[in-house]
């Protein structure tokens, strides 16, 4: 698998110079604990892969105990987790006081030794963004009357991958087919498929 990305394109500026583009990472999968924990034996079988969970699920269980306390937890090889303060500040006669204090993030600093080894490891793909709106009435058209002439049944990930929708998006823009009548879905949740109505 690859590390993919996009290139994000910012908002106009006021000021009419050109908008600044930036690299931004997609399509990011999670890997749960008992997904890490089959990984962590793969790589080394002197524990087992309830060992592994059981250490990730203390380690859970442990870091809140000491952040809450005040202590940045770092992990040799790993990085360092830091709590971040947030609340009101209001001025009183006697000067500044805060209230409503909270830990409103746990900030990551990676070690430079897992950036040097993520960097070895990784490869990268370029995608395409993602659509922020729906495509119009013709392009639909043109693009069900194209599919349709080579397909029998159309997929949401299809429509995903030829107009760079989000899920959100591509099932938005499927029940309005459907409830305009152009498709007809069929199956279960898991098989879920659409035919020309």
């Amino acid at each position: 698998m690859s590390l993919k990305y996009n290139i994000h394109q910012d908002p106009p500026r006021k000021d009419g110079q050109p908008a600044a583009k930036h690299l931004r990472t997609v399509d990011l999968k999670a890997v749960d604990n008992r997904a890490l924990a089959q990984a962590m034996r793969r790589r080394c079988n002197a524990y087992s892969a309830g060992s592994c969970l059981g250490i990730l699920i203390d380690l859970a269980d442990t870091m809140p105990e000491l952040l809450a306390k005040g202590f940045a937890v770092h992990l040799e090889g790993i990085g360092t987790f830091s709590p971040q303060v947030e609340g009101d500040v209001e001025e009183t006669a006697r000067g500044s006081r805060a209230t409503n204090l909270r830990v409103g993030a746990v900030v990551f600093h990676p070690d430079a030794e897992l950036l040097s080894e993520v960097n070895r490891r990784a490869r990268f793909e370029h995608v395409l963004e993602t659509r922020r709106s729906l495509p119009s009435d013709a392009e639909v058209e043109a693009f069900l009357d194209e599919h349709f002439a080579t397909h029998t049944t159309l997929r949401r990930h299809q429509l995903e991958s030829h107009f760079r929708l989000s899920k959100r998006l591509a099932l938005r823009l499927l029940e309005h087919l459907v409830a305009t009548h152009r498709l007809l879905p069929q199956g279960s949740r898991h098989t879920l498929h659409y035919v020309r109505a």
